[in-house]
């Protein structure tokens, strides 16, 4: 099996558990819908909030979430592609592969893992916060706080997944070194 196999696999994975998330924003997306209809119907039911604003961004939230899963599910290779290099492609990983090669794809993993978990629950709160401001409710230091972790977090998977082979030459060198050490 070669090393850009199990990537393959892995992203395959993710894009599947993306479509449970997928699942549940679109009940919110019909929620809004929903709302918005009754908006035309009964105005008065619904107050002076606009709507609008939090149904256009739930509904993107929705089309992002789609589509990062059809990409992981249906175009894995051209991800892969994007992400492996040309000796992922000609290297065979053995059931027990060395730590760097096993380190590197961890970290990737979980740089993915981190970015697709990241985006729902911060779409989430985006369209909380732009709710409350919408609707003069104050915002409170918190909301503000999670949009920045929740960015952070997206921004730290990105570079896992950038700098994967880097991080995993500088991990495994310090193992190493250890090892070196504690032996003499």
């Amino acid at each position: 099996m070669r090393k850009s196999d199990i990537y393959e696999f892995a992203i395959k994975i993710l894009g599947l558990y993306l479509v449970v998330s997928v699942i549940e924003h679109l009940r919110e997306v019909i929620s809004y819908a929903t709302i918005l209809i009754q908006l035309h119907d009964k105005p008065e039911q619904i107050g002076e909030f606009n709507q609008v604003p939090i149904f256009i961004v739930t509904l993107f939230n929705f089309l992002l979430l789609t589509t990062f899963a059809w990409l992981l599910i249906f175009k894995t290779r051209k991800l892969t592609s994007l992400i492996c290099t040309k000796e992922d492609y000609s290297e065979t990983t053995k059931l027990f592969a060395d730590k760097k090669t096993i380190i590197e794809i961890a970290i990737i993993l979980v740089g993915l893992m981190t970015v697709i978990w990241t985006i729902p629950e911060f779409a989430i709160k985006l369209k909380n916060y732009v709710y409350m401001s919408q609707n003069s409710f104050t915002t409170t230091m918190n909301d503000k706080t999670f949009l920045f972790i929740g960015g952070l977090k997206i921004v730290v998977g990105i570079i896992a997944i950038s700098y994967a082979k880097s991080i995993s030459s500088y991990v495994s060198k310090e193992k190493n070194n250890c090892v070196e050490t504690d032996n003499e």
